[in-house]
C-alpha cells in the first residue's frame, strides 16, 4: 500500500563528523551524517513535505544510528551544522501540488472554452433562427398583385418583367416583394415553373431586375439583394458581393446581410 499513498524520504546533506569515534566499533573519524527530507507521495509523486530527520553511519563497521542512539557531540554537531545550512525541501517535493493545480486549471480553462463554444454555438444558431424567421415572414408577403402605393418599387419590376418576358412562361402570375433599409434593398421574386427555364435563363431574372432597379434614381445606387425563389426555394442570389445558383445548400443565407442592422439590434435589446 505505500507504494501507492504513502510517505518516503530523500537525503538532502551529508557530511563527516569529524573527531567523533564510533560508539559501536569506537573507530575515530569514520562517522558520516545524512539529513533526510520526508514526504507524503502518491504513486510515488511527491504532493508536500513532512519534516526532517537525520541519520548516521560509520563506514568501517557500516552501522546506522538513529536519532534516538546519537551522543551529544553528535547532536551538537548536527544542531551546529542545521543552524548554518537550515531547514529546507527540494522544490520536486512539490510536484503533486503542482500537477493538480495544472490539472485544475485545465479542467477549468477547457471547461469553460466548452461552455463559450455551447454559448457561440447557441448564440449563433439563435442569430440564424432571426435571420430565418425575418426571411420567412418576408416571403410571405409575396403577391402577384404589388400595390403601387404600399409597394411601389415591387409593382415598378413587376411591369418591367412583364414587358420583357416573351416566351410561354405565366409571367403575369410571378410573384413579388421588396423593402428597403438603410441603403440596401431586398427583392425577392417567386416563379413557380421556375424548373421549366435554362440556367442561363434563370440568370436573365436576375438581370431584368437589376435593370428596373438601375432605371429609377431612387434605387439606381443601392445594393440590391436579390433572391428568386420557386415553388419551394430560393434558386438563385444575388448581392453586392455574391451571385450563384444552386451552389449552396442554403443559398438564401447570402441574402441575411439584408437583415444585419435589424438583427443586431434585436441581439442588442434581447441582451440588455
Amino acid at each position: 500500500m505505500n507504494y501507492i499513498i504513502g510517505t518516503n524520504s530523500t537525503k538532502i546533506d551529508v557530511f563527516p563528523l569529524n573527531n567523533l569515534s564510533c560508539h559501536a566499533c569506537e573507530s575515530q573519524s569514520s562517522l558520516m551524517a545524512a539529513r533526510h527530507a520526508k514526504y507524503f507521495h502518491i504513486l510515488s509523486i511527491p504532493f508536500f513535505p513532512l519534516g526532517h530527520f537525520a541519520t548516521v553511519t560509520c563506514i568501517k563497521c557500516q552501522k546506522t544510528f538513529t536519532e534516538n542512539q546519537f551522543t551529544g557531540p553528535i547532536h551538537n554537531m548536527l544542531t551546529e551544522r542545521e543552524i548554518i545550512f537550515k531547514k529546507r525541501w527540494p522544490a520536486w517535493h512539490f510536484l503533486g501540488v503542482f500537477v493538480v493545480a495544472a490539472l485544475f486549471f485545465f479542467v477549468t480553462c477547457t471547461m469553460s472554452f466548452i461552455e463559450n463554444v455551447k454559448k457561440g454555438s447557441s448564440s449563433k444558431l439563435e442569430e440564424n433562427s432571426l435571420y430565418s424567421t425575418q426571411y420567412e415572414n418576408d416571403i410571405k408577403k409575396l403577391t402577384n398583385r404589388p400595390d403601387k402605393e404600399s409597394d411601389s418599387i415591387a409593382f415598378r419590376i413587376k411591369h418591367y418583367v412583364d414587358a420583357n418576358v416573351t416566351d410561354q412562361m405565366d409571367r403575369f402570375n410571378f410573384k413579388y416583394f421588396t423593402s428597403v433599409k438603410d441603403g440596401r434593398i431586398l427583392v425577392l421574386m417567386k416563379v413557380d415553373d421556375l424548373d421549366k427555364v435554362s440556367a442561363e435563363g434563370r440568370k436573365d431574372f436576375i438581370s431584368l431586375i437589376e435593370d428596373a432597379l438601375y432605371d429609377s434614381d431612387y434605387t439606381a445606387d443601392k445594393g440590391a439583394y436579390i433572391g428568386i425563389l420557386n415553388d419551394f426555394d430560393t434558386e438563385l442570389v444575388s448581392t453586392p458581393t455574391y451571385e450563384f445558383t444552386r451552389a449552396k445548400p442554403d443559398p438564401e443565407t447570402e441574402l441575411y446581410e439584408f437583415y444585419r442592422d435589424e438583427i443586431d439590434t434585436i441581439i442588442k435589446d434581447t441582451i440588455q
